[in-house]
Order: C-alpha cells, then structure tokens, then sequence
C-alpha cells in the first residue's frame, strides 16, 4: 500500500526521531550500569542479564527506527 500522500512525512520523522532520543537514554544508562565494576560486581546476575537484554532490545529498536525513516526520507 503507498503511503505517499496519506502520511505527513516531517512530523512522523519527527515522531520517530522523539522516540530514539527516549531509546538512547535507556540504552546509555544500561550500558552506564553495566560499565560500572561495583554495580556489576554486586548486582545479582538476573539484573545483569535484565541489562544485557536492555542494551539489544534497545539497540535492535534503534535500528529499526533507522530503517523507518530512511523508509520514510524515500517517500518524502
């Protein structure tokens, strides 16, 4: 289905680039948590996994709101 026309191409991008912004925030305070030797050393291992999964799940999202745009900057 085209989506030329039936989507506002600048705000939706817009939309889009709001999100990461809130994404890359997650992903840097897990990965700031998960640098941290004393955090590490002390937090129990289901919270460094619960971090580990943090960082891919933000990083995959990352991605594919990467992809969104570029999708969208083509119909634009």
């Amino acid at each position: 289905m085209p989506l030329r026309g039936l989507v506002d191409v600048p705000t939706e991008i817009a939309r889009i680039e709001n999100r990461m912004s809130k994404i890359r925030g997650q992903l840097e305070s897990a990965q700031t948590r998960l640098g941290n030797e004393n955090f590490v050393s002390k937090a129990p291992l289901e919270v460094i996994r619960a971090q580990r999964a943090n960082v891919s799940n933000c990083e995959a999202q990352l991605a594919e709101l990467k992809e969104q745009i570029e999708t969208l900057k083509d119909l634009g």
